[in-house]
Parts: C-alpha cells; sequence; structure tokens
C-alpha cells in the first residue's frame, strides 16, 4: 500500500514511516497539507495517516477537501490526534467514517487499523 503520512513532527513521521516501511508499505511523508496535496497529485497514494493538529489547520476538517480532491482516498484515512477531539470534530470524523487514533500511536493498532482500509 502506498501511503501518505502528513505529520508535522519530523522524529514521529520518521517512527511511522520506517515502522511502515517494515510491514511492507511504501511512505510518502508531508509536514503540512499543501505539501500533502501536491503529493497526492503525483504519487498513487493508497492510504493517508493523518495528523489532526497541524501547522495551518486541523487535519479533521482537512477532510472535506480531501473529498473534493481525491473521494477514493477520504475511507482510506486514519486521523492521529495528541488532544481530545472536539464533539464537531468527532461528528466529522463519524460522517467520513474515519478511525481515530491516540497519540502515541500504538503501531500494531495502526498496522491493524491500515489492513481493515485496505480491505475496504
Amino acid at each position: 500500500m502506498n501511503l501518505l503520512i502528513i505529520e508535522d513532527e519530523p522524529t514521529i513521521a520518521e517512527v511511522l514511516e520506517e515502522s511502515l516501511t517494515m510491514v511492507g508499505h511504501t511512505c510518502f511523508r508531508a509536514a503540512d497539507l499543501k505539501e500533502a496535496e501536491l503529493i497526492l497529485e503525483r504519487e498513487p497514494i493508497d492510504g493517508i495517516t493523518l495528523d489532526n493538529l497541524l501547522p495551518g489547520g486541523r487535519g479533521i476538517f482537512w477532510l472535506t477537501r480531501l473529498s473534493t480532491l481525491r473521494p477514493d482516498l477520504v475511507g482510506r484515512t486514519v486521523v492521529f490526534t495528541g488532544a481530545r477531539l472536539s464533539r464537531f470534530e468527532l461528528d466529522v470524523a463519524e460522517r467520513y467514517k474515519v478511525p481515530v487514533l491516540e497519540k502515541p500511536v500504538d503501531l500494531p493498532q495502526l498496522a491493524e487499523t491500515l489492513a481493515g482500509l485496505q480491505k475496504q
């Protein structure tokens, strides 16, 4: 699976990339949503890991934009958060049927969640 890791913290992005590569995924990294959109234009992405707190905005709200850019990827996105989501953010996650995982990321749980997305 070709995964786009959208994470502004380099250490976390590196750990995610190394871990996901070890289980057979090809990873692309973006530090913000603008960079993510550029990658989506040029790479064959199959799934996304999306940090919720990013420079310039909340990842969860970017799902609306993603639904117009690449609607096929909305249901193949996992959101990470280090802070409790608001009721509105939880409603957005529910609307798009996006799993939300808490940081620090439990790598076996992430692998299991991604495996579930691959079957969709």
